[in-house]
Formats: structure tokens, C-alpha cells, sequence
């Protein structure tokens, strides 16, 4: 299996050259240069220590298997349950005649745990084999930053730099990623929205050698998100013999993509929804064949969402058209072409609305975001899974107000009072950060 940019399929890569690069120069996205069929059987599902064992198989050489010590990385992460607080990353639970999948259970509440312990875990661990160091860029919208640097934190050989938008994120989260003080860690707040983080991120990655992301332009994390689609359409389709359809939260579009990459594995998945809030560009293109890059950010009371330019949508055009340079070039575009996956808007009104008679109904708060895909799905024929993306509390300062309560968590109150540590920058300051990261970098 080799590797192409999105921008560039003339040039090859390796896989371990885009673990250790993570985006081309040409400032596209690494893709595979053709999506592998994975093999259904009951073996390799019956856990996930099995199935991204076989899923990585499929996606580099034998050499590269084994020189990144992947069945004993998968093994730490996933058999041994050493990263969730559970015996399992995530949870299925029915409501109804649909389900919910929980990927709350990693160490700090949010699905980015599922993939960023593995992803740490090869990164530094090939870098140790080799007797070299690097340095991480992270670009969050909230949940991203805090997942880096809770597992980054005390590796020798990895530096990590945390960029996330200053008072555009939730009070727990802001706390969780500025906690994290170890000296390889910098969080780094930009006065600006999420997309100047990215942006940020991106030209210093093309700046600097020797930098990784752990965001999710990175496809190793695409690849092992998609794990739990596969797993869950699998699981489901057994029981249902039916194909298991699935409403997504999304900002980046890097959860989404994972599915859609699920979809084109061979599972046995349905439709997909892209449920979005007032930050609607994925609403624009899937439902409006328009493809949008001039809109501004609207902040909302679900913040990991306020993204107004979505990196892996890339990647899905160029999966899904012939022109994928006409398009991303422009400010607007306007296509015909029918796609496979959907798109719901998700407004403020609803969506409290939602939070407020799912706490009546159940005596359960639904995440901000979450509630979003559990709109999407009303009135739908099918079997649908809601992915829950982040436990409640980490957004409580929005739901005890839509409830109205007064609810104090613990984990909540310990992180509020932990030592903190941040660097402030202008998005603007495009010098000035670049000078900071020169002087601090591996």
C-alpha cells in the first residue's frame, strides 16, 4: 500500500512517511491510493485488539507491521484496557428501537480517546526504535487538545504544542487541556476561532520539519476510528440482518470520513447523517450541493462544532469527484452530483429543546453535541446509531442552564483547581508563534 496528497497523486509515500509527516507539502491530505475490503469474519471482530490488528494489515507493508510493533501497541491499548477507565473503549446502548454508541470511556470523556493513546503510543514508540525525536502540532475546537496532552504528557522524545481558541471552548475544557503542565506540553491560546488554529497548524507543519499532528488530518486516526463503525454495523447487521445507518456529530469531518471510510471497507452500513449546529457548511454540501469556504463562525453552546472550514471534506471529494482542485479552490461551488451521506441541521431552539425532554424522559443530560444526531434521527425508518462524542459535564456550564439545575461534578471542581499553564497569541502573530515554536521544538 502506498500513499498519495490529495493535491498530487504522482508522488508515492510510505506509511511510516506519513506518520512521521502527517500532511504533504503541497498542503493536501494523505489518502490511500485505493480503500482495502477488510475480511468479515467472526475472528477478527470478536474483539478490538483483532480487528484494527487486521485493519492496519491492510493499510501498510508486512515490513512496516512489524518494524511499528503494531500487534503489541494494539495489545496495550486494547486488550489490556490500559487507556479507558471500562473493560471496554465504548458502549453500545439501546434507546428505543435505535441505539446510542458511548465513546466516552478513555481518560478524558471524549471519543478522541479511542485513537489517541494508539496514536501516541506508535508514534513515540517507533521514534525511541530509531533513536529520534519530534514534535506534535494540535490544532482542537476543545475535546482534540485535552485527549494530546493527557497521553503525550511525560514522553521524552515528543514535544507537543496545543493550539485552541481563547474563551471559544467550555470552561472544562479550557481547564483539562491548560492542567496538562508537563515540560514537553504548550498550550498555546489564539485569540481567534478554530479555523485560525488550523491554519496555523497547517503552514507551520509545511514550515517545520519534523512535525506530526494528532488532529485528524492524520490518517492513522482515521483508520482507527473507522474501527468502530466496522465493528458496530457488524454487530448490529447480525442481529438485524439489516444495514445499521448512523448519525454522526461533526465539525472537521474526521469522525464522518471514518465512517463513510467504513462504508467503502465493505461494511454493512446504511445511510450516514452529518448532524451539524448553526456552523452549517456540511448542511450546505451534502443537502445543497454547495461547496463553501467564506463563512464566518457563529459560537454556540456546543463549541467543538464551531468549525466553518471542515479539513477531511478534502478527502471525501476526492473520493467522491473528478475535480477536486476546481473545487476547493473556489469560495463557492456549485455540483450536481448525488452523494452518499446526508446532512441535518441542528439550531439552538432544537436542540435545547431535545436536551430538556430527554432529561424529563429519561433523567439522563445528553451532550450538547450528541443531541444534535439524536434530532437527526426522528421519525427515521431503520435501525440508527447516534455516536455520543463527549461525556455531558464537559459542557455543563450550557446544560444545567438549558435544565435549569444547579449540578456540581467532581471531576468538574478537581480540574478547576489545578496549576495552569498557557501562552497567548494573536491569530495574527504568524511570526511570533513561529519564533516561539523554534525556540521550544524538538
Amino acid at each position: 500500500m502506498k500513499y498519495l496528497s490529495t493535491r498530487n497523486v504522482n508522488k508515492k509515500y510510505s506509511f511510516i512517511d506519513t506518520l512521521l509527516k502527517s500532511m504533504p507539502n503541497d498542503g493536501g491530505l494523505f489518502i490511500p491510493e485505493f480503500i482495502p475490503k477488510v475480511l468479515f469474519k467472526k475472528r477478527i471482530f470478536s474483539n478490538y485488539y483483532n480487528l484494527i490488528c487486521h485493519l492496519l494489515s491492510l493499510y501498510m507493508t508486512k515490513k512496516e507491521y512489524n518494524k511499528l510493533e503494531i500487534k503489541k501497541i494494539t495489545k496495550y491499548v486494547y486488550k489490556k484496557n490500559s487507556c479507558f477507565f471500562y473493560s471496554s473503549p465504548q458502549k453500545l446502548k439501546k434507546i428505543n428501537k435505535n441505539y446510542i454508541l458511548d465513546l466516552n470511556y478513555g481518560k478524558t470523556l471524549s471519543f478522541k480517546d479511542f485513537s489517541m493513546p494508539f496514536l501516541v503510543e506508535v508514534l513515540c514508540n517507533y521514534l525511541k526504535k530509531i533513536r529520534n525525536n519530534s514534535n506534535a502540532f494540535v490544532a482542537t475546537s476543545g475535546d482534540t487538545g485535552g485527549s494530546c496532552s493527557f497521553y503525550s504528557k511525560k514522553k521524552k522524545n515528543l514535544k507537543t504544542f496545543i493550539f485552541f481558541p481563547k474563551n471559544k471552548i467550555s470552561e472544562f475544557q479550557n481547564n483539562q487541556i491548560l492542567s496538562v503542565t508537563d515540560k514537553n506540553i504548550f498550550n498555546l491560546s489564539i485569540e481567534g476561532n478554530f479555523d485560525d488554529c488550523q491554519t496555523i497548524l497547517k503552514s507551520n507543519i509545511v514550515y517545520f520539519k519534523n512535525i506530526i499532528t494528532f488532529n485528524s488530518v492524520n490518517f492513522l486516526r482515521i483508520i482507527i476510528q473507522s474501527s468502530y463503525y466496522l465493528k458496530t454495523s457488524y454487530d448490529l447487521y447480525k442481529k438485524y440482518k439489516k444495514k445499521i445507518n448512523f448519525s454522526i456529530p461533526s465539525g472537521n469531518f474526521g469522525n464522518a470520513f471514518s465512517a463513510f471510510l467504513a462504508k467503502k471497507n465493505g461494511a454493512k452500513i446504511g445511510k450516514i447523517i452529518v448532524s451539524t449546529n448553526e456552523n452549517d457548511i456540511l448542511y450546505y454540501f451534502f443537502n445543497k450541493s454547495i461547496f463553501l469556504t467564506n463563512k464566518s463562525v457563529k459560537k454556540t453552546n456546543c463549541p467543538s462544532m464551531d468549525i466553518s472550514k471542515s479539513s477531511n471534506l478534502e478527502r471525501f471529494i476526492y473520493f467522491s469527484f473528478s475535480n477536486l482542485k476546481k473545487i476547493i479552490n473556489k469560495k463557492k461551488y456549485k455540483f450536481k452530483k448525488k452523494l452518499i451521506i446526508k446532512s441535518f441541521r441542528c439550531l439552538s431552539k432544537e436542540r435545547n429543546k431535545e436536551i430538556k425532554n430527554y432529561y424529563k424522559k429519561n433523567g439522563k443530560i445528553l451532550d450538547t453535541h450528541t443531541c444534535n444526531s439524536i434530532c437527526s434521527i426522528k421519525n427515521k425508518k431503520g435501525i440508527w446509531v447516534v455516536i455520543n462524542t463527549a461525556k455531558h459535564i464537559k459542557f455543563s456550564e450550557f446544560t444545567n442552564k438549558i435544565i435549569g439545575i444547579k449540578k456540581k461534578y467532581k471531576f468538574n471542581e478537581k480540574i478547576k483547581f489545578l496549576k495552569k499553564k498557557s501562552f497567548f497569541f494573536k491569530s495574527k502573530d504568524k511570526y511570533k508563534i513561529k519564533n516561539f515554536i523554534s525556540i521550544n521544538r524538538n
